[in-house]
Order: structure tokens, then C-alpha cells, then sequence
């Protein structure tokens, strides 16, 4: 197993919607890969994600409205990923990396609070035959327990990951196709629905400045996308407004609603201009 350098700061830089997304990122980030390339495919409408979570009424933590990055890096063969249900910790030093999923109770105990999702997992950074070294990316902590400690933390499961090759241009060029097939492809659109769930909107608006930010990352390593910046960090000052208007219990569904309203056509003439750009220069 590859040990890895602890930063914690390279989470600052990732657009993940889970935590082995984001571990993904770290390994590939660690190893000099431009992930970047893997956020091609993050391309969905406004008005699909508002009926994902006002319609539909599914749960951010299970979004699947965009592959996975780690499916990209598999079906590009830049990963191999493969889970495992083992009662033991049984590591391959063969193999590169491992993610071992913890049980809720232990980060409840740790870290003060749930996560998201049951199955969470961290990245093992190090290990010998008595001290195991992990990241977490959410809270982010790098943390060594000894063998037991370890154990009893392990919650039955964990994920290998081995880098197989790097980001060909031939890779590039796919990803590329597929981002302009994406862009241009007729999707159904959705009306949408009146705001009336906090958490839901907290986890619309959340989903959207993630993919929004790969877009214009991705996109970026092609044309000028300066042009988004400030509807970015609109985004985020939005998502910033909902969560306390949450946690505050002061909830204005009528401001949330003229909110979206405001964002969905600022979203349309952004999405707009990064097809007309994207299919001008490449399509």
C-alpha cells in the first residue's frame, strides 16, 4: 500500500458529492492527475435537480443525477475500484490505496455529530502492525489509532483503489465529447414547483453550486469562464442565506421561492454561454 502525505488542506480545491469522491480526488490530486478531466460529465438542468428533490423527494446523500466520479475513472480504466465486506481489516500491500468504512457510532462519539450517509468512509493514509493512520474529509481530521481502537471503529466493509494509468489525451478527448453531447442533448425539462421544503431547497442549491463549479472548472482548461464567477459565488452566498434561515428556524418561503425564480434564469443564460462557447471552439 502507497502511504500517503497528509494535507488537508487539498480539500479546499475538490467538488465532491460524497466521501469517496473526495478521497478519489485526493489520491489523484497526491499522484499529479488533473481530476478536473473527471468533472466532464456534471452537466444536469436547474429544473432537473429542483424535481429530484421537490418532486421526487429524494435525499442529497443519495443523489444520482451525474455518475460518480470514481464510475468515470473506473470506465476510463484510470481506477481499479473494487468493495469488499470483510470482518477483518485484511490490507494488500500490493495494492495502492484503501478506504475502510467506520461505524456510526464511532463518529458519532468522535467527531460530535452523524454523517450523511451510515456507510462513511475514511482514507487510510498509513499503517504497520500497530498504529493505522486515516483522513477524513468530512470533518476534516487526520487521526492514528492503534490496532484495537482501530477494530473497533471498523465498520465490516472497506474499498480498494489502484491507479491503473494516467489521463491520456485519447481520455481527454472522450470526456470532451461526452461534455458536448450533454450540453446539447434535449432534456426533459420540469416546471418548477413552489419551494416548500427548507431541507430540500439546502440540498437543491447544494448539488447545483457543486456541479456548476465542476462545470466551470472543467470547462475552464478550454475557454475563459470568468463570466461565471459571479454567478458562483452567488451561489454559495444563496446556500449560506438557507442555512440560516435553518438553523435559525426563520424560515421566508416566499423569499426562498423568488430566489430560485432568480437563479433559474441567471442559471439558463450561464449554461447558455458555456455551450455556445464549448461547441463553437471544440463541437
Amino acid at each position: 500500500m502507497k502511504n500517503i502525505d497528509v494535507d488537508l488542506s487539498r480539500f479546499n480545491s475538490f467538488q465532491s458529492l460524497s466521501c469517496v469522491e473526495s478521497y478519489l480526488l485526493y489520491i489523484l490530486s497526491t499522484n499529479n492527475y488533473d481530476y478536473r478531466y473527471l468533472y466532464a460529465l456534471s452537466y444536469v438542468s436547474f429544473s432537473e435537480i429542483m424535481n429530484y428533490f421537490f418532486n421526487e423527494r429524494k435525499r442529497f446523500e443519495y443523489y444520482n443525477g451525474v455518475p460518480r466520479l470514481q464510475q468515470i475513472a473506473s470506465k476510463y480504466n484510470i481506477i481499479l475500484i473494487k468493495d469488499f465486506d470483510k470482518l477483518s481489516i485484511n490490507i494488500d500491500s500490493k495494492h495502492d490505496y484503501y478506504l475502510l468504512r467506520l461505524c456510526p457510532e464511532y463518529i458519532e462519539e468522535t467527531y460530535g455529530e452523524v454523517t450523511w450517509r451510515d456507510d462513511h468512509y475514511v482514507l487510510l493514509a498509513n499503517y504497520n502492525d500497530s498504529m493505522w493512520t486515516y483522513i477524513n474529509d468530512d470533518p476534516r481530521d487526520c487521526r492514528t489509532l492503534n490496532y484495537n481502537e482501530m477494530l473497533t471503529a471498523y465498520a465490516g466493509s472497506l474499498i480498494r483503489i489502484d491507479l491503473v494509468s494516467g489521463i491520456t489525451d485519447k481520455m481527454k478527448d472522450l470526456l470532451l465529447q461526452g461534455f458536448l453531447d450533454s450540453m446539447s442533448e434535449n432534456k426533459k425539462t420540469f416546471s418548477i414547483p413552489s419551494v416548500d421544503d427548507i431541507i430540500a431547497a439546502r440540498n437543491a442549491l447544494a448539488v447545483l453550486r457543486i456541479l456548476r463549479r465542476r462545470i466551470y472548472e472543467y470547462c475552464f482548461q478550454f475557454i475563459c469562464c470568468d463570466f461565471m464567477v459571479d454567478y458562483l459565488n452567488e451561489l454559495d452566498k444563496q446556500f449560506s442565506l438557507i442555512e440560516y434561515m435553518r438553523l435559525r428556524n426563520r424560515v421566508n418561503y416566499s423569499k426562498i421561492d423568488n430566489m430560485f425564480s432568480t437563479l433559474q434564469q441567471k442559471d439558463s443564460k450561464i449554461i447558455e454561454a458555456i455551450n455556445g462557447k464549448m461547441c463553437e471552439n471544440y463541437g
